[in-house]
């Protein structure tokens, strides 16, 4: 394989439940592409989580599921696409009638007729499995016959789960960590394309120098997730934070979900900058008010590790075959990776920042060549000229908020030895900076170095927790 496309067209359509041959085989084939990334397994059966009230779940093996009507006509198969059955259906065979089989044993979507649905229940209550199938609802409304036949035919072994970390080793074992949920079988946006963001992430971070190290963990949702805390519990003490990346390829603006701690935890205050000056009106939510997902098996007791989440809402292909491979923006995909390329340029380079200097500093002077001119001088508007240096490395809606905002630069300038007189006995971070005049991380970040080379500022350590 050349490219992470040719991946996704190769695993996308597989049974990728929570334990599965198909999962396997999916997980080892993603490993392949991304070398140096390891397979991770712990053993089914295992009590975990918060008193031992998850449990790893079995294999799933399925070897017949079909529903024919009683003169032998398939009304759907398993073969046609994994959606097709009730995610870990236990097996049945024999007759049932219309309405036993529409009330309790079929599954479909009305908001879309077209759609098959996915049932993903039975992963995650063991105690309590039904069997099922399911159909788009204009084919429920087709189900003429009186009765119908099934054949289910499953088996549930005890193995392995698997799941699969990528990490890029940085100068510190200290980590942050990018999740996605890597199950769901035969759909695209929802699971697979956020992990091979992530994926995608640590894999551009070859050959770079790094601060902090980085990793990213392709989830059986929740549970293995809950799974990796229990078992892993070094790198979990290693862990500074977590962003889930979900809903990542859809056509849809970003949305961004808060950690349980949104004013300090710095993936939420680096995030929100980044939002707020290249795509403003972007929806924040609080923690768990947008989606749900693996952001709750980390900001646990005991594990305590915040978890933000980006993702492209509304989404109403979710759950659904229409959910599939010419439903993926890879142009989105890449605003997605990018995104979050810049946000670890934030946590490598937000360092706690020192004036070095007594007085006020005459910015104008060409021994400093510091002075941010304003857009107006006497009720006069002026041209604005920005020097290079300052804006080496922002991205193009970084350019369009600087131009659009001139008058921020000047009172930045004018404001910032105020600023450092009032943080000389605290700690004050380049991102606070950027935070407080709305001005990119990275402009805020050269302008600052300026004031390195001449000696009037010195930078601390990494200020990233």
């Amino acid at each position: 394989m050349k490219s992470y496309k040719e991946l996704i067209q190769e695993i996308w359509k597989l049974n990728r439940v929570h334990v599965s041959d198909d999962m396997d085989l999916a997980l080892k084939r993603t490993s392949e592409f991304y070398e140096g990334s390891r397979l991770i397994s712990y053993p089914c059966g295992t009590a975990i989580g918060g008193g031992g009230s998850w449990t790893i779940p079995d294999r799933w093996i399925v070897k017949k599921g079909v529903l024919r009507d009683l003169k032998g006509k398939v009304v759907c198969s398993f073969n046609e696409t994994p959606l097709r059955l009730f995610a870990y259906s236990p097996s049945y065979s024999g007759e049932i009638s219309r309405e036993d089989l529409i009330n309790d044993h079929v599954f479909s979507m009305p908001s879309r007729p077209k759609a098959i649905p996915f049932h993903f229940r039975n992963q995650y209550r063991p105690w309590n499995r039904i069997w099922g199938f399911c159909l788009c609802d204009e084919e429920v409304k087709n189900l003429k016959e009186d009765r119908y036949y099934v054949e289910i035919e499953t088996e549930f072994v005890s193995d392995n789960m698997t799941q699969l970390e990528y990490t890029h080793h940085g100068e510190t074992s200290k980590r942050f960590m990018f999740v996605g949920h890597f199950d769901h079988p035969a759909q695209c946006n929802d699971g697979l394309t956020g992990c091979i963001v992530a994926n995608e992430v640590i894999r551009r971070l070859k050959g770079q120098k790094t601060h902090y190290t980085y990793a990213s963990f392709n989830s059986v949702e929740i549970v293995g997730s809950v799974a990796y805390c229990h078992f892993e519990k070094k790198l979990i003490q290693d862990t500074l934070g977590a962003l889930f990346v979900a809903m990542s390829s859809s056509d849809a603006p970003l949305s961004f979900q808060y950690s349980g701690s949104p004013e300090t935890f710095i993936i939420d205050r680096a995030m929100r900058h980044l939002l707020d000056i290249r795509y403003p009106g972007t929806v924040m939510k609080p923690f768990r008010e947008l989606l749900g997902n693996d952001e709750v098996a980390f900001e646990a007791p005991g594990v305590n590790v915040k978890c933000s989440s980006i993702m492209r809402l509304p989404f109403d292909r979710y759950h659904s075959s229409d959910d599939n491979y010419n439903g993926i923006s890879f142009e989105k995909l890449e605003e997605k990776i990018d995104l979050i390329c810049d946000l670890i340029d934030i946590l490598e380079n937000n360092f706690i920042v020192r004036p070095s200097f007594h007085g006020l500093p005459c910015f104008s002077n060409p021994k400093f060549d510091l002075y941010l001119n304003p857009s107006s001088m006497s009720s006069t508007q002026q041209k604005v000229i920005v020097a290079n240096e300052f804006l080496e490395g922002l991205r193009d809606s970084e350019l369009s908020s600087l131009s659009s905002n001139y008058d921020r630069l000047n009172h930045f300038m004018n404001q910032l030895v105020s600023v450092f007189s009032d943080y000389e006995d605290k700690q004050l971070d380049v991102l606070g900076l950027a935070e407080r005049f709305n001005l990119p991380f990275r402009f805020v970040l050269n302008y600052l170095r300026r004031w390195e080379k001449l000696e009037l500022l010195e930078f601390g350590p990494h200020a990233s927790v």
